[in-house]
């Protein structure tokens, strides 16, 4: 409950153009993913890895967000950010490019929730051409004790026929 309320507080705000469904909610996403793993904290950012389940790439999936200082935010506050989601198979890859909120939890302490839009900066496999584009949101956890949680949601299209 607590995320879709801040969810639709930051989409209230215009950060993001995506907000938290219900589960019962009818809406068929191109890009429409789960995944969890682990983050540390690398230079300049945090990595993390995991697998990912859903369409269009189920597999392993490799990630790294940063806010724009090198900081992270304080409970109850929020820093603008970047970053880049990368989810691989053996038949597909798809690599989105993100525009951040980061935000600092006050519950539980630690927690920081990333919300951000992405720019589908490439995909490679069968269902769609080499050259597709598309938006969407991205909802990250990176919880204190060090598992990280995913959901990319959003658009993947044709390229434009010449």
């Amino acid at each position: 409950m607590k995320r879709t309320m801040l969810a639709a507080a930051v989409v209230a705000a215009g950060t993001v153009t995506l907000a938290a469904q219900p589960a019962s909610a009818n809406i068929r996403y191109a890009v429409d993913q789960v995944g969890s793993g682990t983050w540390t904290a690398a230079p300049g950012g945090i990595g993390f890895t995991g697998t990912t389940t859903g369409r269009p790439v189920a597999g392993s999936t490799r990630g790294f967000v940063q806010t724009r200082d090198g900081s992270m935010p304080a409970p109850g506050e929020c820093e603008d950010g970047s970053g880049t989601i990368s989810t691989w198979s053996d038949k597909a890859e798809l690599v989105l490019a993100l525009t951040a909120q980061f935000c600092g939890e006050y519950w539980p302490e630690g927690q920081i929730t990333v919300y951000a839009k992405y720019v589908v900066q490439s995909y490679t496999g069968a269902k769609i051409k080499p050259g597709a584009t598309g938006t969407g949101g991205v909802y990250l956890r990176l919880s204190a004790d060090g598992t990280a949680y995913w959901e990319p949601r959003g658009d993947l299209k044709q390229p434009a026929a010449r």
